[in-house]
């Protein structure tokens, strides 16, 4: 993540690295200045995104305090247009961008929680007097550096955001206003920036389990042998019929010296995935969820190095770390196109599902924001979840091997259902039926019809007339 940032106090660049993950830019006014900055950033980097932080000038003719911006209010540009003169009216000719609508952080979005539908303006020419006497028929938010920075990023796809404190409002007094108020500016900066000061924090590690008892028993061995301890433990038995409940009781009892508080809870019957991770969910107050399977392991120092990497990268609320795979107990090799990723992930998420439920850390507020696990979908619930998550958010990636997971047993979900796109096609319907951008709606569209067109052909080579009828309609609907 990147900042470039207009201060207003001479032609200088300095960059500043912060951490691992976030690089300060200090640029001087105006559009050249403006344009060399942002060439610099990425020619020496790759950015997952760029938030332009900074002050603007604030220009309206209207007396209405509803419609006016006061000193100090934060602006969420959501398009940027480029207007060649401070002159220049509403019915001109005008170069517009929309704004990027993926989320460089929820703590910021959640400041702008009205989303001001004003313009940011990229003015080549100084404000002078006379600009104030010039009738508009909308106020603009004057700043001289934003639309060059947007444009370059739209062209190569990299997010780009711009956060503005409103430091004057008044071109004859600008100068004034500017001075008296930078401290105030200053100040709801860093306050809305508070998210870079985070510090790693003990998550709740949430475990839904349905008859593994003795799997579950391993993952809780797993977890209670952290090098760094978790804040507590809560364990969702969705309904087991086995010896899970006693199995659980018998653990606590043995490990009382642990200090970390271990939540039984219980499902009268089976319910499914999703309703048990959804019950641990709620059952917690902790800023930070940790999900496990209960046939999975934590390594011993999966929250150390946990902790390590969300230190030098805290604006990710949700990161997930690499794996050892075991599969009928063999190691087995993860191919390239299994490779986890890093940043913006959600085009590459929608062929199959990148993220591993299992040691993932993920902030309570994306569940909150995007919503729970699906109850309804048997099975790609996890898949379901992270395309919307993903959509508007980058994900993180612990680069250390720290968990283990096992896969090839009966009661694995992926064993008991056949065509497990049949529910991917499900969520990506979801997905597509909420999307206003036309760009995703296509993806989401190809993606679809990609699917549909496999299952359609597994149905017929099975001869499943009802299963074929099924599909060849969604093909045609999509398709059209």
């Amino acid at each position: 993540m990147f900042t470039a940032s207009s201060l207003r106090s001479g032609s200088f660049h300095i960059i500043k690295k912060k951490d691992l993950g976030w690089i300060w830019v200090v640029t001087g006014v105006g559009p050249q200045k403006s344009e060399e900055a942002i060439s610099l950033i990425l020619s020496l980097f790759k950015p997952i995104m760029i938030l332009n932080i900074g002050t603007a000038g604030y220009v309206s003719t209207s007396d209405s305090k509803s419609e006016r911006l006061d000193i100090g209010s934060l602006v969420w540009a959501n398009s940027f247009k480029l207007v060649d003169d401070i002159e220049s009216t509403d019915d001109s000719p005008l170069l517009t961008l929309e704004g990027d609508d993926r989320l460089p952080h929820p703590s910021l979005y959640h400041l702008n929680s009205q989303k001001l539908a004003l313009k940011t303006v990229h003015i080549p020419k100084s404000i002078n007097s006379t600009s104030s006497n010039q009738t508009r028929h909308t106020p603009y938010i004057v700043d001289m550096e934003a639309f060059s920075q947007a444009n370059h990023c739209a062209k190569i796809d990299i997010s780009f955001h711009c956060l503005k404190f409103i430091s004057d409002c008044s071109d004859k007094t600008l100068t004034n206003d500017y001075s008296k108020n930078l401290s105030k500016i200053v100040a709801q900066i860093d306050k809305s920036l508070f998210f870079l000061k985070q510090k790693w924090q003990a998550p709740t590690v949430i475990i839904p389990t349905y008859n593994r008892a003795e799997k579950l028993l391993k993952a809780l061995n797993s977890v209670v042998a952290q090098t760094v301890k978790a804040k507590e433990i809560i364990i969702v038995d969705d309904g087991s019929t086995d010896d899970t409940k006693q199995s659980v009781e018998t653990f606590i009892s043995e490990n009382k010296d642990i200090k970390i508080p271990i939540t039984y809870s219980s499902h009268n019957q089976n319910k499914g995935i999703s309703e048990a991770r959804n019950t641990g969910i709620a059952k917690t107050d902790s800023d930070w969820i940790c999900l496990l399977d209960s046939d999975d392991l934590l390594h011993p120092d999966k929250f150390e190095s946990d902790k390590t990497y969300f230190n030098k990268h805290p604006y990710y609320q949700i990161y997930q770390s690499e794996e050892k795979w075991i599969r009928n107990g063999k190691h087995m090799n993860q191919k390239k196109i299994h490779q986890k990723p890093l940043g913006w992930a959600w085009e590459r998420s929608l062929k199959l599902c990148l993220l591993s439920s299992s040691g993932l850390m993920i902030h309570k507020t994306m569940f909150e924001q995007f919503g729970l696990y699906d109850p309804t979908l048997p099975a790609c619930e996890d898949y379901d979840l992270w395309i919307r998550i993903l959509r508007k958010c980058p994900v993180g990636l612990n680069p250390s091997v720290v968990v283990t997971k096992f896969g090839g047993h009966d009661d694995q979900l992926s064993q008991k259902y056949d065509a497990m796109d049949t529910f991917r096609v499900e969520a990506m319907v979801k997905s597509y039926n909420v999307e206003t951008d036309s760009r995703c709606q296509n993806l989401l569209k190809q993606e679809i019809c990609t699917k549909l067109t496999i299952l359609l052909n597994g149905a017929k080579k099975r001869k499943n007339d009802i299963s074929i009828a099924t599909f060849s309609k969604q093909l045609l609907n999509f398709s059209s």
